[in-house]
């Protein structure tokens, strides 16, 4: 049986978010870079963040590309998609 490395795909809009996570001890520094790139991983490689338009979280999420989002509930309930909340921000 071979090991697989699990890797958290996290979409997500750039901006103060971003700041607010690194506060709470993840790994965010490729976000402050000054780059046109819209996908960085972590350091550890644990993570993987997805740049989007704020409305595009869900359609990501339910799509399948990522595996969590993190966007405001006004967006969240707009797009109407069968997504659970796991926290209220």
């Amino acid at each position: 049986m071979t090991e697989q490395n699990e890797q958290i795909t996290i979409a997500m809009a750039k901006g103060r978010l971003a700041e607010q996570m690194e506060g709470m001890g993840s790994d965010v520094s490729p976000l402050r870079e000054k780059s046109r790139k819209l996908v960085f991983e972590s350091a550890d490689g644990k993570y993987r963040y997805i740049m989007v338009k704020p409305s595009d979280v869900p359609t990501y999420v339910d799509h399948g590309v990522a595996d969590v989002g993190i966007v405001g509930k006004d967006t969240l309930m707009e797009e109407n998609r069968p997504l659970y909340e796991m926290l209220d921000l």
